[in-house]
This record gives structure tokens, sequence and C-alpha cells, in this order.
């Protein structure tokens, strides 16, 4: 029917319609936006986290490819985090101790505690590690986090401790 053609009350019927319409847009809009806030709150406090952490963090697809670092993985490797993101987890473990990671990780094939191993650096130096593991779901995608810690200072300490049990041994 043709506005002409509407009486008085159906025009203000149909006016009536299109604020309440306009009203819900609104108020879906605000919504969408508080949630839009929120989610970049929640992202920021958790990339806070990740970037806070004093060990260095991997998020790697099960094959091994790094799709996310930490600063402090950066610091500890020596690679830009361009660079990493470009490599493996096989790029970062030197030539005798590639045994260690599987061709693809399962929940199974983790190990449930710690496990102490040897990385390299970008300068190709070697340097102890402790590495804990953990399949992780985001987004409907399975991947690994990995959380690495230097123990060069723990191997010192032991060395030395061991050294001065021995010196101590020999002298009684």
């Amino acid at each position: 029917m043709k506005d002409a053609k509407k009486t008085k009350q159906q025009l203000l019927d149909e006016l009536l319609d299109l604020r309440q319409r306009i009203a819900q847009i609104h108020e879906a809009d605000a919504k969408r936006k508080q949630a839009e806030a929120a989610l970049r709150e929640s992202e920021e406090r958790y990339r806070n986290i990740f970037e806070g952490i004093q060990d260095a963090i991997f998020v790697e697809n099960r094959r091994g490819r790094i799709l996310d670092v930490n600063a402090r993985a950066c610091e500890m490797y020596g690679w830009n985090r361009e660079e990493l993101l470009s490599m493996s987890v096989r790029d970062l473990v030197p030539e005798g101790h590639l045994a260690v990671v599987p061709d693809e990780m399962r929940r199974e094939s983790l190990p449930d505690r710690p496990v102490e191993t040897v990385n390299i650096r970008a300068n190709g130096e070697h340097f102890p590690v402790e590495i804990t593991t953990r399949l992780e779901t985001i987004r409907d995608d399975t991947v690994l986090l990995v959380v690495v810690r230097d123990i060069t200072h723990r191997k010192r300490a032991q060395q030395a401790l061991s050294e001065s049990e021995e010196r101590f041994r020999s002298v009684a």
C-alpha cells in the first residue's frame, strides 16, 4: 500500500516500528563495541603475561613449525621474532640432540615432566635447557605450547658443587 493511501494511524505505527528497529540496532551496536573492547583488553592482558614471562615461550604446530614466540625467546636464542617465526623447532636443536624431537607431537608422546636437553643460539653456542610442553586448543586448532628455561647457571652451580665435593673428599 502506498503511503498516500495509508491512514494516519498506520503511518504512526510504521514510524514507531522503525524507531524500535533503530533502537535495537543501536543497542546491538553498543553491545558489539563493548564486546570488542573487552576482547582487546583480554588480548592485551594475556599478551602482557606472555611477554612478561622470563622463560622463552614458543607456540608451535604439531610438526614443530614456530607460530608465535615471546620476547624472551628472541633474547635467549639471538634471533629476531620474524626469523624465529620462519623456523622450525628442529632449527634450534643441535645435530646430536634431534632424537628428542618427534616428527609430530601427539598428546601421548609428550613427557609428563620437564625434559633437559641442549639447544643452539643464533651464534652457534650450545646451551642447556629445560623444556616443558603441553598441547593446547586455540581457535579450534591444536598447538604445542613450549616453555624453555635456560639452565646454564644451574648446570654451572651443579658442576661447581660436584667439584667442591670432590675436593673435600680428596682432603678428608
